[in-house]
């Protein structure tokens, strides 16, 4: 039998895979013939790729779904008639048994959920996944190029063995208190700008503020300073510590990315964001009851003490009708959400809100059917639908360009709005409680404006 070279033979094995590349050798999306230690069985231990994950689970059986006849096509390639393999089995396939990295997405299978599917996560994500500092699971992105990571900054920086920071004070701050709520999102996975956003459940720790909400920032992350503080084990992390302290309080510059990505009507990011929140509200339920924020509850107990104001001035013999016609507009003012709470139990037809517990009741607090959600949005973000979260997102994002905070630079009046204005929108902080009922920027509180009806427009109602 002739021997032939290594490199007739690859050769030959290329035109054969172009040949039959429609037909697929190894399942039909990666078209190749592939060579692994020892052929597939029950007691086939091999790990051809040494990627931690044996050939026999990389493979969805270890029977062939068929065999190609190829020994016609070699034969005319060189290969004597007495070739002993004419027949090439083909096997489905999870992840290629001879490939660290099946897609070529430099997300390795053994962290790859989908490894037959190329993602384009930005390059810091990957490497997080990798590096097993997040798992690919909590990574969830928009049509629209928007990312989420669902693993906190504490949980990042715990997985890579980092337990406190220290701040420019010399304040020694655990992670696991003053970093759990925090979050990165990226816009444009290919040349990123990366910030962080807050989804706040009720606390009563001795960390960052224990009121529930949501707050996006419009301030770039330099994700490089989480980078460094994660490859030096944690050393000098006082620069982590005061980036992370600029994008979440004390920055006084937006990133034109973020701010054009998120005025944008058509952007999708607010309503994953609203969404991966209300999940993570659920998901702490108990016995699949979640309970009333702090300050929910004393919206109510505010409306009660109105109530009893106006029985008591009803019930005397003089009174003022302008005193009553006042108390009557500030209980509507605080009745916003709890009248958006008792719709969702009329629509739906079941008593998902109950306002005498102060709790939700949910069926599965891992499947949540629409009303649930809007029961949790409404109850720990004052915002009442998804259309007018995106709303209060997107009005935040306007007023950092509007002719208001165009005035911030100004000699003598700069500061004024400055302070007043643009410093107040650099951060969209959705929130529960009688401040954010009323005032500045109550445009998006009301379903009829165009701020929330141009998202319907764009978005459906939601």
């Amino acid at each position: 039998m002739e021997e032939k070279s290594p490199d007739t033979l690859k050769k030959i094995e290329q035109a054969a895979m172009e040949e039959f590349s429609d037909k697929g050798f190894l399942g039909a999306s990666l078209r190749q013939i592939v060579k692994i230690n020892e052929a597939p069985s029950n007691s086939n231990e091999s790990d051809t790729d040494e990627d931690t994950l044996l050939d026999i689970k990389e493979l969805k059986s270890i029977e062939p779904t068929k065999h190609i006849d190829v020994s016609w096509y070699l034969y005319l390639l060189g290969l004597p008639f007495d070739y002993e393999y004419p027949y090439i089995p083909v096997y489905d396939y999870y992840s290629n048994p001879a490939k660290k990295d099946s897609d070529n997405d430099k997300i390795l299978d053994n962290k790859d959920i989908e490894p037959k599917e190329f993602n384009a996560f930005a390059d810091d994500i990957k490497t997080y996944i990798n590096d097993e500092l997040i798992d690919m699971s909590q990574i969830e992105e928009t049509d629209d190029d928007f990312l989420i990571c669902k693993a906190s900054i504490s949980d990042i920086l715990l997985n890579a063995g980092i337990s406190h920071l220290t701040d420019s004070s010399g304040d020694t701050l655990p992670v696991e208190s003053y970093y759990d709520d925090w979050y990165i999102y990226l816009v444009n996975n290919s040349n990123p700008t990366f910030s962080l956003f807050k989804m706040r459940e009720q606390e009563w720790d001795d960390g960052d503020n224990n009121d529930p909400g949501v707050a996006v920032s419009f301030i770039s992350f330099d994700i490089s300073k989480l980078n460094d503080v994660i490859k030096n084990k944690g050393a000098d992390t006082v620069v982590l510590s005061n980036e992370i302290d600029k994008v979440v309080l004390s920055g006084t510059e937006h990133s034109e990315e973020l701010q054009q990505y998120f005025s944008n009507v058509k952007s999708d990011g607010s309503y994953l964001i609203a969404e991966s929140y209300v999940n993570k509200i659920a998901n702490l339920a108990t016995a699949n009851k979640v309970a009333f924020p702090e300050n929910l509850v004393s919206l109510y107990d505010d409306i009660a003490n109105i109530d009893e104001t106006i029985d008591s001035i009803m019930n005397s013999l003089f009174y003022d009708s302008s005193t009553i016609a006042a108390l009557y507009k500030q209980r509507a003012e605080l009745s916003r959400v709890p009248d958006a709470l008792k719709s969702i139990n009329e629509n739906s037809g079941t008593a998902i809100v109950d306002e005498v517990a102060k709790q939700i009741s949910l069926v599965d607090s891992s499947s949540l059917n629409y009303y649930e959600k809007i029961a949790i949005l409404s109850s720990f973000t004052a915002d009442i639908s998804f259309n007018m979260f995106a709303a209060e997102v997107k009005a935040h994002s306007d007023f950092l360009v509007d002719w208001k905070s165009s005035l911030k630079d100004w000699i003598i009046i700069g500061g004024i709005f400055e302070d007043n204005w643009y410093l107040r929108a650099i951060i969209a902080d959705m929130s529960i409680g009688e401040e954010y009922e009323s005032g500045l920027y109550d445009e998006y509180y009301d379903p009829d404006s165009n701020l929330v009806q141009e998202q319907i427009t764009h978005h459906g109602e939601y």
